[in-house]
């Protein structure tokens, strides 16, 4: 399956692959009622690069200008560490790879995970985890999944391009999804036929958690996990609607839409470009959180 995701507009459609976005003129008539409107190329980052102290990222004028990227950076910000520069970039990878991950329908098998959206410090509430999820909805086929246990899942929808399994405890029974990640998926609708999903059509699988998954580290477990971690700049006494004067997504104007359009299609070149470059690690492309001080 070839490095490229394609992504529908009123006006066109955009190709992205490692390489960059392509935009390519013409009217989708699917695409009318769509929260995404007419397409327009904003370059939102300008340049990461890697050396041996960590990651850098630049943003562009217009980019910094994003609620979304600013959300970004905003959860990056490790203040119950040493805040470091290092740190801080990356934690801004880590969820731009992933997110990219979780944006793109190509699939390798060396990277058959699921994202786990996690506090980076126990205790941390209400600190933008789910909207982290909810804004691949706002590109992909999101379901959320609140049926799902050991004998799988029932009444989701079998084109579904990712689940959303949210707000798991402790106690979550993370191994019954292992074969969903790895092979096909099994849906068992009630009353009707089993639907079988052959793995290279299978949704990919985002979780959020405000506690650590018992034996989530362990084993089998640790090797179907990309953990993506989230400071505690926002809490239930600062939210994003405190800070930027608007509900995230729905308070947008059609221009904040545009840099929120462009730079998750970025988030997918540059995880491309990650995969690529092995700088999650050999055969990887989401790059990790930095080790827990």
């Amino acid at each position: 399956m070839k490095q490229c995701q394609k992504i529908l507009y009123r006006n066109g459609t955009a190709y992205v692959t490692h390489d960059g976005i392509k935009f390519v003129k013409g009217d989708n008539p699917e695409c009318m009622n769509s929260i995404r409107l007419d397409f327009k190329r904003i370059k939102i980052i300008d340049s990461i690069s890697r050396n041996e102290y960590g990651f850098e990222v630049i943003f562009t004028p217009k980019g910094i200008k994003s609620d979304f990227v600013e959300f970004i950076l905003h959860t990056s910000d490790d203040l119950l560490d040493d805040f470091n520069h290092a740190t801080h970039f990356q934690l801004v990878v880590n969820k731009i790879t992933a997110l990219g991950y979780l944006l793109t329908g190509w699939k390798t098998p060396t990277e058959a995970k699921a994202v786990v959206i996690r506090n980076r410090h126990l205790g941390q509430y209400q600190n933008g985890k789910s909207l982290l999820a909810k804004a691949v909805g706002m590109i992909r086929d999101l379901d959320s999944s609140n049926n799902w246990d050991e004998y799988g899942f029932q009444d989701m929808n079998p084109n579904a391009d990712v689940i959303l399994i949210d707000d798991v405890d402790r106690n979550f029974k993370f191994q019954s999804l292992f074969l969903a990640i790895t092979d096909d998926l099994v849906i068992y609708h009630r009353a009707a036929p089993k639907i079988v999903v052959d793995w290279a059509d299978s949704p990919k699988f985002v979780l959020t958690t405000n506690d650590y998954i018992k034996g989530a580290n362990e084993g089998s477990a640790k090797r179907r996990i990309a953990y993506v971690d989230v400071s505690g700049h926002y809490s239930p006494a600062h939210t994003p609607i405190d800070e930027f004067g608007h509900l995230m997504f729905k308070g947008w104007d059609k221009y904040q839409w545009q840099l929120f359009d462009n730079f998750m299609m970025e988030c997918i070149m540059w995880y491309f470009r990650s995969y690529n470059n092995n700088w999650g690690g050999p055969g990887l492309g989401i790059v990790p959180p930095p080790e827990k001080v």
